[in-house]
């Protein structure tokens, strides 16, 4: 399994397809290039020994360490420091544990070798920390608001880089972390809010640094309104209300979400960490599925009736079978007449009846 190839669609370059000024921002640069560095050499490293019992987890303990290798030449370029790289990191290696789907009573190996690679690069001391979060679903919508905030963090730091961007443009991409920033407070952790009340507003704060960067250049943007903790536990609503009533305020929000989440949107493409496509097959509804499925057929009778019938109506072919079709008509009125000719002219004719006398 290549480090480069995590199932999950919410990732830094998936998300600059969209939006092509944080092409220019370090977040993208950075993962950019990590997928332009080879990673096919596997060589065993001395830190990963202790997870040759676990495949997957060694190989992806091996290529941590060669991307690591590279990883002073792969800031310098994005303008990454030390801690954002490792923090990147943390990310990259979340993303391919969750791919290889790997047994969590192993995890805590792979980052006790991972630990060991403090001592072999002295910029980057990374410490690499397991995620405890149990309840996946969170974990992975808490993942996305994250790169999202990562490059509200990057247009703060850079606008002057990307302030010749549109207002539509930023106008898009706020409404959309908007969105999914208030599905999450108002679906996902209403009922322990307090628990991740401190990352929701390092979100917030994020998203309020970035705005007042853009109304500098457009004064009167204005994108949707966030809402409050308070105003999400008095609404808090889960399963198949959040099905109906989320999709319904956020129609936008609705067909992006990620299949990670509880009520899925309709397959699209995903994209790897580092932007690979991968597609998934996602079950249609069955009513839909058995619609499809009739019109073909539906179609194919009503062409072939209307074929027929201008064929008929219109061509010389018709007239000629409409010919015949009187030609038969009257051999079998002829006929019919013979027939009753016949039988008419046998019921004129004499019958003598001979009567035997009955012996007593």
């Amino acid at each position: 399994m290549s480090l480069t190839s995590s199932t999950f669609k919410y990732t830094p370059i998936a998300i600059a397809e969209g939006y092509d000024f944080l092409n220019k921002l370090p977040l993208f640069k950075f993962y950019d290039e990590l997928k332009s560095i080879s990673t096919t050499q596997n060589n065993n490293r001395t830190e990963c020994n202790n997870l040759i019992d676990y495949e997957d987890l060694q190989r992806i303990c091996n290529k941590l360490g060669y991307i690591l290798c590279n990883i002073t030449q792969i800031s310098n370029i994005a303008n990454v420091d030390n801690n954002r790289s490792c923090k990147y990191l943390n990310y990259l290696i979340q993303e391919e544990i969750e791919n290889v789907n790997s047994d969590s009573n192993k995890l805590p190996t792979l980052y006790e070798a991972l630990k060991k690679y403090k001592t072999s690069y002295e910029n980057y001391k990374c410490d690499f920390e397991q995620n405890t979060e149990t309840d996946i679903d969170i974990a992975q919508t808490i993942k996305q608001l994250n790169y999202y905030a990562e490059y509200l963090y990057w247009i703060n730091e850079n606008f002057e880089n990307i302030q010749d961007t549109q207002e539509d443009n930023f106008s898009k991409f706020l409404n959309t972390f908007i969105m999914l920033y208030n599905r999450v407070l108002r679906y996902d952790t209403c009922n322990q809010s307090k628990k991740y009340l401190t990352k929701l507003n390092d979100f917030k704060k994020e998203y309020d640094e970035a705005l007042e960067h853009i109304k500098t250049k457009y004064k009167d943007i204005k994108p949707k309104t966030m809402e409050n903790d308070e105003e999400a536990a008095e609404s808090c609503t889960t399963g198949k209300e959040q099905d109906q009533e989320g999709d319904s305020e956020f129609p936008l929000f609705s067909s992006i979400k990620s299949h990670i989440t509880t009520h899925p949107a309709p397959a699209a493409p995903t994209h790897s960490a580092l932007g690979d496509t991968i597609r998934d097959d996602t079950p249609e509804d069955s009513n839909d599925s058995t619609i499809g499925k009739a019109t073909p057929f539906i179609c194919s009778g009503v062409a072939i009736f209307m074929f027929l019938f201008i064929l008929h109506k219109f061509t010389p072919l018709g007239t000629c079978l409409r010919k015949n079709k009187l030609i038969d008509r009257n051999r079998m009125k002829g006929k019919q007449d013979d027939i009753y000719k016949l039988l008419s002219d046998a019921s004129q004719i004499p019958h003598n009846i001979a009567y035997q006398p009955i012996g007593y």
